[in-house]
């Protein structure tokens, strides 16, 4: 048996004990007994020493458990007999009251009986007249019902003929939408292409890809104008920049030549745009 096999068996034993009635109502009883000095040990500001002395000068007397325990045996002994006494004295009352409900509930059931005898007696009478005033009821639900279902058709067939057209006229406007926005597209293609090529950037424009014009301006705000305040360059791009003439070395530093000059311009205006 280990250490903690035997803290089990005591945590056990423990549990067994506060289950008891004893134990349970002499622990409320000496709580509210003694809720003075328990409070005054949990909330007092002065030192421990200070409160322990206190309880023991005050509260420190037998009747802080003789009455507790005194409490509890009443509780334990006495409550039992006090609720069968209780239950005796109030069996007569209980008896007579459910003896009057359920009188009151044969008089309402045979009243009820009575009642759904008249009824199915009326009902026989006035079936007959009902089962033709039915039949008329729904002859003319079923008229209502064709007429409803032959003007729906004929709304159905009015509607789709107007979505159809609808539909080959928004076609129609579409496609002339797209054939102007090409159109669009590829005279600012050309425009583009032109001032490129006048500007003599079309050749380096044409040489890098989106992300390397992206990468070339960030380039240019880190170490050549200090703008930025971090950047990420490999090798290869500075061999790249070089070799289209885009930037060149004194030696210690890499400046933009006029070529790299109006590319990073243009890419600035055109990203802010």
């Amino acid at each position: 048996m280990n250490i903690f096999d035997y803290l089990k068996d005591v945590t056990d034993s423990a549990k067994e004990r506060i289950k008891t009635p004893i134990t349970g109502s002499f622990t409320f009883a000496f709580i509210l007994y003694n809720w003075r000095p328990i409070t005054l040990l949990l909330l007092s500001t002065n030192t421990i020493e200070n409160r322990i002395s206190d309880i023991g000068k005050v509260y420190a007397t037998w009747d802080t458990i003789v009455v507790p325990i005194l409490i509890a045996i009443f509780y334990v002994v006495m409550i039992p007999f006090i609720m069968m006494w209780l239950e005796r004295a109030s069996g007569k009352a209980v008896d007579g009251r459910m003896e009057h409900k359920n009188t009151q509930k044969k008089k309402k059931l045979e009243s009820d009986r009575e009642v759904l005898r008249l009824e199915a007696i009326n009902a026989d009478v006035r079936s007959g007249n009902l089962e033709k005033e039915q039949l008329t009821k729904n002859n003319e639900e079923l008229q209502n019902q064709m007429k409803l279902v032959t003007d729906q058709k004929a709304l159905s067939d009015k509607t789709y003929q107007k979505t159809i057209k609808e539909y080959e006229d928004q076609n129609k406007r579409s496609l002339k939408l797209s054939n102007e926005s090409d159109q669009l597209i590829s005279a600012n293609t050309k425009q583009i292409a032109t001032l490129l090529k006048l500007a003599g950037l079309q050749k380096p424009f044409e040489a890098m890809t989106f992300q390397q014009h992206v990468k070339f301006v960030t380039y240019c705000d880190r170490y050549i104008f200090n703008k930025a305040e971090s950047s990420i360059v490999m090798i290869s791009d500075e061999e790249l920049y070089e070799k289209l003439k885009l930037i060149e070395s004194d030696g210690r530093f890499h400046n933009l030549t006029d070529l790299g000059n109006k590319l990073y311009t243009y890419l600035t205006v055109l990203r802010r745009e």
